[in-house]
């Protein structure tokens, strides 16, 4: 199940990049040498959440969100969140994230038609609903990670 969710979210950049270049001798009489080199990457997510659930908190207004983690990259990484300590997973590695959080709910968010005949707007629509249920999730987690041989690097 993993693998095949994987290839969901696996994307494909490809580009062409053009270079002019020229020099010496050659520069003087106006020759130049064009270079156009085929790039293409595959970009694939290096953190998934592949279950989430919920348990209650001692105050009623608050919640532990139970996210499982998988790192999907081959190096070590640390996953942190609002007001959590970090968490260290090992490649290929997959481990438990408790969060404790202020309850809230998406009844705000727009239903998408239960008419069947508009298949790509409902599509659409219920992407975008998506969409923003993560950004109010990740509004109120905050939660971001870094591969730490990379971090060694960049210092």
């Amino acid at each position: 199940l993993l693998i095949s969710n994987l290839l969901l979210f696996l994307q494909t950049l490809e580009a062409i990049l053009n270079f002019k270049y020229s020099g010496g001798p050659g520069h003087i009489e106006g020759y130049y040498r064009n270079l156009s080199l085929g790039l293409h990457v595959e970009v694939e997510p290096s953190v998934f959440f592949t279950r989430v659930s919920t348990l209650p908190a001692t105050s009623t207004r608050q919640c532990h969100l139970l996210l499982d983690v998988f790192n999907s990259t081959e190096h070590e990484l640390t996953i942190s969140a609002r007001n959590n300590e970090d968490l260290i997973l090992h490649a290929g590695e997959c481990q438990r994230m408790a969060i404790q959080v202020d309850k809230f709910n998406f009844e705000s968010f727009p239903e998408p038609p239960a008419d069947g005949t508009q298949y790509a707007n409902a599509k659409q629509l219920e992407e975008e609903r998506q969409q923003a249920k993560g950004l109010e999730i990740n509004s109120k987690l905050d939660i971001c990670w870094k591969i730490i041989s990379f971090h060694k690097y960049l210092l």
